[in-house]
């Protein structure tokens, strides 16, 4: 017929089988989540033992023609008996899953209120720092600026109603010196 012949059964059983141990020795070698059972993580490896041992068994058996002892392995039993371990694994996982998105979720959005927080605070300082230099620089420049006017209109007596020791009190002590001397001057006229 033109069906396989047993030898390129064994042939592509026994690839199978390397690649199978090449991807099991990859898994092995990834990194285990502490959080993961290891008991589960032993009884999977335990569980794959024994199917891989088993099949490796039947491709023995099927090269060395034992047709009855073949079909007499209870394979599907160790089959079953590793899918179930590989179920429940994968279940924890997922469920190992679960929790690190919600942990994630919830690290995301702590950090997303922190930034708000920041923000406002940020916010705040750039208000005080704004309503701080009105207070200290722009209204008494503007006072000055008002005063310097009136002594320019010729009103020599209006008081110059800016104080402090910064610089905005400094140039109106300048100021009320130069009015001062403006008036001492006027008068000697």
């Amino acid at each position: 017929g033109s069906g396989s012949t047993v030898a390129e059964l064994m042939q592509s059983a026994s690839i199978s089988l390397k690649q199978a141990e090449k991807n099991w020795a990859d898994y092995e070698a990834l990194p285990r989540d502490p959080r993961q059972s290891t008991a589960a993580a032993a009884e999977i490896k335990r569980n794959y033992d024994i199917y891989h041992n088993a099949l490796a068994e039947l491709i023995q058996l099927l090269g060395a023609g034992k047709i009855n002892e073949f079909f007499d392995q209870p394979t599907q039993g160790y089959q079953d008996g590793f899918e179930k371990q590989y179920v429940a694994y994968m279940e924890q996982n997922d469920r190992l899953h679960d929790i690190a998105v919600s942990d994630n979720n919830a690290s995301y959005s702590q950090a997303m209120w922190i930034l708000v927080g920041v923000m406002i605070v940020v916010l705040a300082v750039i208000f005080a720092v704004w309503f701080g230099i009105k207070a200290s620089l722009v209204a008494p420049m503007n006072r000055l600026i008002d005063s310097i006017r009136h002594i320019a209109g010729g009103d020599l007596v209006k008081p110059i109603e800016v104080d402090g020791s910064n610089e905005m009190g400094q140039l109106a002590e300048s100021l009320r010196h130069m009015q001062g001397e403006l008036m001492r001057t006027v008068g000697d006229v």
